[in-house]
């Protein structure tokens, strides 16, 4: 019982890193952003979806470069959130993914109804992908998505501090749900999905099992070697899934995880990925 014990401490406390790391990454330099609405008329509508810890500030430079790229971009904030301390805006996004996945299922829905769409375009950071996906499987339409641009994706997980050997670990030995009765009363207050970014987490193969590639969505991956979270960054690059690499585009680029939305090659991949804006976007500059 020691030895289970002490495997639940641990895993509490790597699990929570996840969580703590989003949170840092969040709370630096966070900036009060407005709320954004698609004009009525847009034939090609693009939805941005942040990562777990953030919030829809985190598109600021992103949303700015599209619309210059003549595309009409909408963004929300999904998940419970937490105050970050010395940020305008909160860490958001820390419900479990099938949570995010119903309101992402939701954004999209109002999303066509307001700009008569029938279909729109996803752009996602890491967890945020995960969500769009879940919603996607359990959509009766999967079609109303024509792509999902996954920035740094999670397809298979972090495997930061060991997460994933422990996952391993405790299923082997057998102890992995008296682990997981232990760890979720700790951890899900503070972040429920961390635990489901780990490496072999129940969702992420409840994901993989389901098939991750919807039939009839474009994915494209935009990966960078340097990401430090999605480790080995390669690790993303499924089969029936574009991956394009920032280094193959810039070489000297070691933009990270948290730094990939901000970053001028990300964001002319995303672009690219996209092709051209709708004729009732922005004009481009």
């Amino acid at each position: 019982m020691k030895s289970v014990l002490q495997q639940a401490e641990w895993r509490v406390l790597v699990s929570a890193t996840v969580a703590v790391v989003a949170a840092s990454a969040a709370c630096a330099g966070a900036a009060a952003f407005p709320a954004h609405a698609v004009p009525a008329s847009c034939a090609d509508p693009v939805l941005l979806v942040h990562d777990m810890g953030r919030s829809g500030a985190e598109w600021a430079s992103m949303r700015s470069r599209l619309e210059r790229a003549g595309h009409c971009v909408d963004d929300f904030t999904y998940g419970p959130a937490l105050p970050a301390a010395g940020a305008a805006v909160p860490v958001a996004g820390l419900g479990s993914l099938e949570d995010a996945a119903r309101e992402v299922g939701d954004r999209i829905a109002a999303l066509r109804a307001r700009s008569g769409a029938r279909q729109v375009d996803v752009v996602a950071h890491g967890a945020g992908a995960l969500a769009v996906d879940r919603h996607l499987q359990r959509s009766a339409t999967p079609r109303e998505v024509r792509s999902l641009i996954a920035i740094g994706p999670m397809w298979r997980g972090t495997a930061i501090a060991g997460l994933a050997d422990a996952e391993k670990i405790s299923r082997s030995l057998g102890t992995y749900d008296t682990v997981l009765r232990m760890e979720r009363p700790l951890v899900d207050p503070l972040c429920a999905g961390c635990r489901e970014l780990i490496a072999g987490s129940d969702f992420l193969e409840g994901l993989e099992r389901r098939g991750t590639v919807v039939p009839g969505v474009r994915y494209v991956n935009v990966i960078s070697t340097a990401d430090g979270l999605v480790q080995p960054a390669l690790s993303a690059a499924l089969p029936g899934m574009t991956s394009r690499l920032v280094q193959q585009v810039a070489p000297v680029d070691a933009v990270g995880h948290f730094g990939m939305v901000d970053d001028p090659v990300v964001q002319r991949m995303v672009i690219d990925a996209l092709g051209t804006g709708s004729p009732t976007g922005r004009a481009a500059r």
